[in-house]
Order: structure tokens, then sequence, then C-alpha cells
């Protein structure tokens, strides 16, 4: 997750934020086989937010954690070296399905592959047509 700040110049700069995810079992194991620095990727979980006192300073701490129930990749990487991400029982991405899902292609650069989301009557509605035209369409 990103945030755009000012630099100082009359610019903007990209300031990241590290967010944790906890991943149990099988799916932790595949997410750290195929996961790679920098690698994009869209999860699905609940957020558990921890405090404690921490013991040298004696100060209040806190963070943010996501509980993964499912995950796939978001984009491509270089080398065009596709892994299949290993989820629970939907997947992400439009077609895909048991959990298992993969991306095609190869090459692209960090951040210029888009997500495709799923058509309304994957949510119990009547399509309107599919793709980022029934994104105008949708509830919330």
């Amino acid at each position: 997750v990103n945030d755009r700040v000012p630099n100082g110049n009359g610019g903007w700069r990209e300031e990241p934020s590290f967010i944790d995810l906890v991943i149990f079992g099988r799916r932790g194991e595949n997410f750290a086989k195929y996961l790679g620095r920098g690698r994009s990727v869209l999860v699905e979980g609940k957020l558990r937010q921890s405090r404690w006192e921490d013991k040298e300073t004696g100060k209040k701490r806190s963070k943010l954690e996501v509980i993964v129930d499912d995950w796939q990749f978001a984009g491509g990487r270089e080398g065009g070296n596709q892994g299949g991400g290993q989820g629970g029982d939907q997947s992400f991405s439009q077609g895909g399905g048991g959990g298992q899902s993969s991306q095609q292609g190869g090459g692209q650069d960090y951040g210029q592959s888009a997500p495709s989301f799923p058509d309304r009557q994957d949510f119990g509605g009547q399509s309107s047509g599919g793709g980022a035209a029934a994104m105008d369409d949708v509830p919330f």
C-alpha cells in the first residue's frame, strides 16, 4: 500500500506502508515459495490489531496485520516466471476456480498489469456485459 506525500521540492514521492500478513499451513508454504520482493498480490482476509508493551522501552506498541484467507498474484514479473497461488475455496480472477489461480504472459514491469475483476453475475446479480464497463454498476 503506497501513499503519495509532498517531497518538499514541489513534487510528490511514493511512501510505502508495510502490512504484515499471517498465512497458515499449505497456503503459507506456497506463498513463501512463489512470492518475491516487489511482487504484487491481492489478499483477502481479516484484519487483526495486536497490542503489546515493549519490554526495553516500556512503550505501548501496536501493529495491524491481515489473517489471509485467500490470495492471488496481481501483476507480472520480469522474466515471465509465473507461479500459481494456492488459496481457499474462491479465486479473485474471473474464470478461476478451485482456489488455484495463475496468470499468463510475462515481461511486464511491476505495477503495470491491472487485476481482473469478476462480473456482477458472480455476486448474485445479472451481468451487465462484463469487463471494466461493469465496474460502473457495482453497488459500492
